[in-house]
């Protein structure tokens, strides 16, 4: 019997509109500041973190208080994933120093919640992830830039977050 490869059991996890908000997110990655190399491992963590954290929930493996600080990642990470929208879809708003604080909060967060569960090798990735998606640089580069390549990889990845956010997946 053959086993399945990492991109396979991806696809169990990662419906079309979450592969197509990856694929956009690996795009701006590498098109602003950071490796090929770098960007794939970014998105990789993702999607790593994203499976173990669905296995953990549909197994039961989350105490009650874990499952609060579950709720309370999730509605954190909501308000995250609403401001980059505001900043996308509303001139000026870009505020650098918000986001920055918004993301590090869940990342704690995050951490504080699958701490015990998880090993400090996937913590290590949730840093790798954060510490992408803080660095000053790249949000600026990011938020700030008029170029139509960047321009168009975010509306897409906006989309896909409305898209994910209506069917109940953000």
């Amino acid at each position: 019997m053959k086993c399945p490869n990492n991109k396979s059991v991806a696809k169990l996890f990662i419906d079309d509109t979450a592969g197509n908000l990856l694929d956009n997110v690996y795009r701006l990655l590498k098109t602003h500041s950071i490796s090929k190399k770098d960007a794939q491992k970014v998105v990789k963590n993702i999607i790593k973190i994203t499976m173990k954290i669905t296995l953990l929930i549909r197994n039961n493996q989350f105490d009650e208080k874990e499952m609060k600080m579950g709720e309370k990642f999730k509605n954190s990470f909501s308000n995250l994933v609403m401001t980059v929208i505001s900043f996308h879809e509303v001139d000026f708003s870009y505020d650098r120093y918000f986001l920055i604080e918004s993301l590090n909060k869940n990342r704690e967060i995050l951490k504080t919640l699958v701490a015990r569960v998880l090993s400090d090798k996937s913590l290590n990735r949730i840093d790798n992830i954060f510490d992408t998606f803080t660095d000053a640089k790249f949000l600026d580069e990011v938020f700030k830039a008029k170029d139509e390549e960047t321009v168009q990889l975010k509306s897409k990845i906006v989309a896909d977050i409305h898209k994910l956010m209506e069917e109940g997946h953000l």
